[in-house]
């Protein structure tokens, strides 16, 4: 069986909550959530959505961040998750459909974004999802 995951809607709604991250001898803004929504899987045994981020250099490779089990979605016809704790730096986001036997798609199209202490912006990468950035919350970009 070969899954697929409808990526042309990966998306990232990004929020400026407002908290400080406080470092030692001073309080830095830094944006602490991402929420990241994508387009549903359809088919029938699908169990969940796998969740990767490459730090620095588009991916593949990706580090794992999370699954998300379709139980744990608030609407599973709108899935997202919300990431926290992000330090300023460019960061590829990607995701996958895996089903109740264990197999999983191969990874979404990536997703890049730049955050440089209150200011977001989506980047261009070469493997960029066809999706929408927005950002709100606390007075950011």
């Amino acid at each position: 069986m070969k899954l697929q995951l409808n990526t042309r809607a990966l998306c990232l709604c990004l929020l400026l909550c407002g908290g400080l991250l406080f470092a030692p001898s001073h309080l830095v803004y830094a944006v602490t959530n991402l929420t990241i929504a994508w387009d549903p899987n359809t088919e029938a045994d699908l169990d969940g959505y796998g969740v990767y981020v490459s730090r620095g250099s588009s991916g593949p490779p990706y580090e794992h961040v999370n699954d998300v089990f379709l139980e744990e979605l608030a609407d599973p016809d709108n899935p997202q998750i919300t990431l926290t704790a992000f330090d300023d730096g460019t960061y590829y986001f990607a995701a996958t459909a895996f089903d109740t036997q264990g197999n999983e798609s191969a990874f979404s199209k990536q997703l890049c974004v730049e955050l440089s202490g209150r200011t977001i912006r989506e980047c261009i990468s070469s493997n960029s999802a066809a999706g929408a950035l927005d950002a709100g919350g606390g007075g950011g970009g």
